[in-house]
């Protein structure tokens, strides 16, 4: 891959650090993804993909003035209020030099380095200049890792677990699951083609020739929210011949408050008795007076109606809205519409396209890969055992020495799902410890606070798949030492809502918590006991939690403290 582009500056990037900043840097591994403040967000904008040599600017400890490691560029800056710049990037580890850094002063680079130091703190992120020869630079680092690489015995990759991985690949992609027109064709995010989808279905004359057994799914949703069900409208509606369905049905307005107002209503259902009427939004919000002079309109055509603002979690419209409006969400209410539908007779090819919208629908609410259901396979795979965990970890190393060569390859697949599967075996922590403590705390009038915790133990793979998200997220942040220990995941339980206890894990460990507060939930007490050390759920040590003895001991050990904590 070429790193270079015409208007002097590179891809490439110098980051600054020193023992103060980050004095674990050397537990990090091939593949770790982190995120890390930046000050400059401006200046790392559309840089994705771009490589950053981390240069240590102190010896202590014995060790050189070098570069130590690369990352890549994983993301676009975004805002973060737990780092103190205000923002951060994500960045993933693709090469380590820990045993062989390389000392800019003793390679052609002693200008560079002296250059950078002068700038202080504007040179903690330094663009390398084309005439500063950064590829110069990267083969020097890629050299020495050989050096490194030369040391060890040369990792052979089984073709028995490559076919295995294949094996897997093949199957999810037989099955369908590696592809989904609704988001290859970014439809679940357009909002006026996503709509006019929903609308196509909910109009008994569309292209679907079902007539209004989708509408009347539809309407049945509606019906199950109180505010509804006694309107009796919604249930005698499809029992009327005239009904009509339009997207982006035209409006005009006139009048004091909302003069000669213009606009476009996205769904139109509309029977001789009731009127329907949808705004919906995927990535934008409601504009000014939108809602009201929607409702304005629909005042004017002599028919009681039902104004609904839909929303992909049935989140309020930012400005003022009519009392009568109806909040309606993609979350459950779409989706809850497209199950029960899925339970009709149709054609074969209208129930895979409603398959795939309801798949495009969840893998978009849950910001999952579109590959999801592939990569869960793959982390589950890695995670087997502890051995598998070992075999496939030299695979996922054996991709960042070369990464050309493994390009489009299950090998790729693999370095791509490894620190997710990290996030998994972490998962497996919470959840066994949380088998050994549940009865218990049930008996004693604890239940579980789904409201509270971060781990919600849905059933299911999405389930599974979120939990794994957020503990992967979670990990992300604990890297480096500006923010070691900020990011929590925890599981709770409650007795009242005066009592929680449960557990909480982030870049100190994993500690049981008790918090107890008085009726205006005023703090009164809060304990917090260390039951596993940080180091346990290190990259190098989490493979621990896969041998069967290690983690019964492990969760015994837990148990045993916190039920003591709690004197039960």
């Amino acid at each position: 891959m070429a790193h270079e582009i015409s208007n002097g500056k590179s891809k490439y990037w110098i980051f600054k650090f020193n023992d103060k900043d980050w004095n674990d840097f050397d537990k990090q591994e091939l593949g770790e993804v982190f995120s890390s403040a930046v000050n400059n967000h401006r200046q790392l904008s559309n840089c994705v993909g771009d490589i950053v040599f981390w240069y240590r600017t102190d010896s202590k400890k014995g060790l050189k003035k070098a570069i130590y490691f690369l990352t890549q560029i994983m993301s676009e800056p975004k805002e973060n209020d737990e780092f103190h710049a205000g923002w951060s990037i994500e960045l993933r580890v693709v090469k380590m030099l820990i045993d062989n850094p390389l000392v800019l002063e003793e390679c052609g680079f002693k200008d560079l380095i002296e250059k950078i130091n002068k700038m202080q703190m504007g040179g903690s992120t330094y663009n390398l200049e084309l005439d500063e020869k950064p590829e110069k630079l990267m083969q020097l680092v890629i050299a020495n890792e050989n050096v490194i690489l030369d040391k060890f015995e040369k990792v052979v990759v089984d073709k028995k677990d490559l076919k295995l991985l294949n094996e897997i690949k093949e199957k999810n992609i037989n099955e369908g699951k590696m592809f989904n027109p609704f988001l290859d064709m970014n439809l679940i995010r357009h909002e006026v083609r996503h709509l006019s989808f929903i609308t196509n279905l909910l109009n008994p004359y569309g292209t679907h020739h079902q007539g209004t057994q989708f509408l009347q799914n539809f309407i049945s949703i509606l019906g199950d929210y109180e505010s509804q069900e006694n309107n009796q409208y919604l249930k005698d509606f499809c029992s009327c011949d005239n009904i009509q369905v339009f997207s982006e049905k035209a409006i005009f307005n006139t009048g004091k408050d909302l003069d000669d107002e213009k606009g476009r209503i996205d769904i139109w259902i509309e029977n001789n008795d009731y009127i329907i009427a949808i705004e919906g939004k995927t990535e934008t919000v409601d504009s000014k007076n939108q809602l009201a002079k929607y409702d304005k309109f629909l005042q004017k055509q002599g028919k009681p109606y039902l104004l609904i603002y839909l929303t992909m979690e049935g989140e309020e419209p930012e400005n003022s809205y009519p009392k009568n409006l109806k909040l309606m969400d993609f979350e459950r209410d779409v989706l809850d519409f497209i199950s029960i539908s899925l339970e009709l007779n149709m054609p074969l090819k209208i129930k895979e396209t409603l398959i795939e919208y309801q798949n495009s629908l969840i893998t978009y609410l849950n910001k999952f890969n579109a590959t999801w259901t592939y990569d869960l396979d793959i982390i589950n795979e890695i995670i087997k055992d502890k051995e598998s965990f070992e075999k496939y970890e030299k695979i996922k190393d054996l991709y960042y020495h070369d990464t050309k060569q493994f390009k489009f390859t299950v090998v790729e697949d693999v370095a791509n799902n490894f620190e997710k599967a990290k996030a998994r075996v972490e998962l497996g922590v919470f959840a066994e410890i949380n088998d050994a403590i549940a009865d218990t705390l049930a008996k004693k009038g604890f239940n579980f606070n789904d409201d509270l915790s971060d781990i919600l133990y849905d059933d299911g793979e999405i389930g599974i798949y979120n939990d794994i998200k957020t503990i992967y997220n979670a990990r992300k942040n604990r890297v480096r030492y500006e923010n070691q220990g900020d990011e929590k995941v925890i599981l709770l339980f409650s007795k009242d809502e005066k009592l929680v206890v449960g557990l909480s894990s982030n870049g100190e460990g994993l500690h049981f918590v008790s918090v107890k507060t008085n009726k205006d939930l005023q703090i009164l007490n809060e304990i917090s006991i260390e039951l596993l050390t940080s180091n346990e759920f290190y990259s190098s040590k989490i493979s621990n939690f896969l041998d069967e003895k290690y983690m019964a001991d492990k969760v015994e050990f837990c148990k045993t403290k916190i039920l003591e904590a709690l004197n039960l």
